[in-house]
């Protein structure tokens, strides 16, 4: 097998002995053996170790091995790119992104881990993400990678990195006790059972081929119907703009602006706009995510029944692998001045996510929920609100996915009229074209 070294300032590949061909093998297919640091003997010791279980084929020790050595504190391209290699090598490509997008910050290993990035994008099946990475390692200093990267992003038969991508949702389900889902529309349970269905299509336009960031837009449609609960069912019409800068292979910040028109039981009821600001980085091998976000209820071309106020949402996101998954730890306080007879001004939350790997045919992501409301003085008695939630999906062809979503949720109130639990499960079949 091909050992790769480095030097103090660049990567030196033994080419003489490589094809191309085996060289694309050999970016997925092998670690690279670094030299040991005297002021970290035993993470040293420990990335040996990894690169010696690695080269036996005992993948999962050699990741344990350089998960052991991270964990004592060794921080180095060469671990971080090692641990990428083997998450994608154990067909964990999610995890895989987290530490090639680390060792993509160094200047040593930033076009390999780059070209590896695409790789595992098209794993993945987000072909334009893939696109975009194998562009970005395209332009690279070293030309037998930069081929390859060309080579693949031709493969892909789309355009480098501008692309339509269309999805379509049906699903259907059961709510033991209807609870409206959209935000300050019909926040109370009819304590009545009902069938339920969603309908949803999504067309999204990105444009990856500017220097000075990435472009999309998005525009959807919704539909929530209710079997005889009709004051719960809702239609909305809207879309958003994005802009999305990496200012380095740690730091990105992204702009967003969006508009929706909203419909109770086929009324015209309000119209949404927001403004989000968000920038994340990563520490290590997590990333942090902070988001401000400003919308703005208008009743002016709705319903004159409709909520009218602002709204501002302050999050923060934390994304971590987490055995062999990805947790997501996201905390969140929320200022509220619309019609404060029903809706709080006040909210904090916090939730807690874990996406499985790969299990069979599916994957899983349980979840936690929790939400404090308070109220003014003499209004409406403090609420707390708990939401467990099981996610799941499985890809039944290259364009189709089914997934399932079961939740449960309790609000305790001191008015027994706010208090109720429902259950809703729902069964949905997804087609994606892009």
């Amino acid at each position: 097998m091909p050992r790769f070294l480095a030097g103090r300032n660049q990567l030196i590949y033994p080419f003489s002995k490589l094809s191309c061909a085996a060289l694309v093998a050999a970016l997925l297919s092998a670690c690279w053996v670094w030299p040991a640091h005297a002021a970290a003997a035993d993470a040293a010791a420990d990335l040996r170790a990894g690169i010696q279980a690695f080269r036996a084929q005992n993948l999962e020790q050699a990741r344990l091995l350089f998960q052991r050595a991270a964990s004592a504190g060794l921080q180095s391209p060469r671990l971080y790119y090692n641990l990428g290699v083997v998450h994608y090598r154990l067909d964990d490509p999610a995890a895989a992104v987290i530490y090639f997008e680390r060792a993509a910050e160094f200047p040593a290993t930033r076009q390999i881990a780059q070209y590896n990035l695409g790789r595992c994008a098209q794993a993945l099946g987000d072909a334009l993400k893939a696109a975009a990475w194998y562009e970005r390692a395209g332009r690279g200093g070293d030309p037998r990678i930069a081929d390859l990267a060309r080579r693949a992003a031709s493969a892909l038969q789309t355009q480098p990195a501008q692309a339509w991508t269309l999805e379509a949702r049906l699903g259907g389900g059961f709510d033991s006790a209807v609870v409206g889902l959209v935000d300050q529309v019909t926040s109370q349970p009819t304590d009545e059972a009902d069938l339920l269905h969603e309908v949803q299509v999504v067309a999204d336009y990105h444009d990856a081929t500017r220097d000075w960031g990435e472009w999309s837009a998005r525009m959807q449609a919704y539909h929530l119907g209710y079997d005889s609960v009709h004051q719960a069912n809702v239609q909305s019409l809207g879309g958003r703009l994005r802009w999305q800068r990496d200012w380095s292979a740690r730091h990105r910040s992204t702009l967003s602006a969006g508009t929706a028109h909203e419909w109770l039981d086929g009324q015209a009821y309000q119209l949404r706009q927001s403004l989000a600001l968000a920038w994340s980085h990563a520490v290590g091998v997590s990333r942090l995510h902070h988001q401000l976000e400003v919308e703005w209820l208008n009743s002016q071309y709705a319903g004159s029944n409709a909520i009218e106020g602002l709204r501002a949402d302050l999050s923060s996101s934390w994304l971590r692998r987490l055995g062999s998954g990805v947790g997501l730890l996201r905390v969140s306080g929320q200022y509220n001045q619309r019609r404060r007879d029903e809706n709080s001004p006040w909210r904090f939350a916090a939730e807690m996510l874990w996406r499985s790997p790969q299990m069979g045919p599916w994957y899983w992501a349980p979840g936690l929920q929790w939400r404090d409301s308070r109220f003014p003085d003499g209004v409406l008695p403090r609420e707390r609100r708990v939401r467990v939630m099981l996610r799941g999906g499985s890809p039944i062809s290259p364009s189709w996915e089914s997934r399932v979503d079961v939740q449960y949720e309790h609000n305790r109130s001191a008015d027994s009229n706010r208090e109720y639990e429902h259950l809703r499960l729902l069964i949905s079949l997804v087609w994606s074209k892009g």
